[in-house]
């Protein structure tokens, strides 16, 4: 039942950000997109490669890419959200996390989703892939009226994924960045 609640709070906190309200693209340097961006590089061995910038704030506000709440259910910290690049792609994550703040890769996998932006076909993991959670560190922030807690952190994965609705597996690589506030 855990699983499932992870599975279910990654993708409905997917489905409600990729309707939500998009973000505009920026132009800045790959050195301050390190700082000022979120950052996305995924490859589809063998097929697509996706890769980005999105800013971490609009308007001068903190735009979280990631947030930290501690479930019950599941009886860890699970980190959850949704990364938009308007247009052109999506990546919607849901980590538990153990002591240490390292992704729990037990059972059917984490509750990693990504695709291009207004497609039908993301993809999912097959099982659990290798990933590693770097520069981790959490933040309070105040976000929509609200107040919590906000993750920045680089994830690398590699590891067997296979799109909605086919049983065609691919290997996939990627590296997602979160930037702190």
């Amino acid at each position: 039942m855990g699983k499932s609640l992870l599975h279910s709070t990654a993708y409905l906190l997917a489905l409600y950000f990729f309707m939500a309200c998009s973000q505009g693209k920026s132009n800045k340097s790959k050195a301050s997109s390190e700082e000022n961006e979120h950052t996305y590089h995924i490859t589809i061995h063998g097929g697509q490669t996706y890769s980005g910038q999105v800013p971490k704030s609009q308007a001068g506000i903190f735009w979280p890419f990631s947030m930290v709440s501690y479930s019950e259910e599941v009886n860890s910290k699970v980190l959850a959200g949704t990364l938009m690049d308007a247009g052109k792609f999506q990546v919607g994550i849901g980590l538990k996390l153990n002591e240490n703040n390292r992704p729990i890769l037990e059972g059917d996998g984490p509750g990693l989703v990504f695709g291009e932006w207004n497609s039908q076909q993301k993809y999912t993991p097959v099982g659990s892939p290798k990933m590693t959670l770097k520069n981790y560190q959490e933040h309070n922030i105040s976000f929509a009226g609200e107040k919590g807690v906000g993750a920045s952190y680089t994830l690398e994965f590699q590891g067997t994924f296979k799109a909605n609705g086919t049983e065609e597996t691919v290997e996939v690589s990627g590296k997602i960045t979160s930037a702190a506030p």
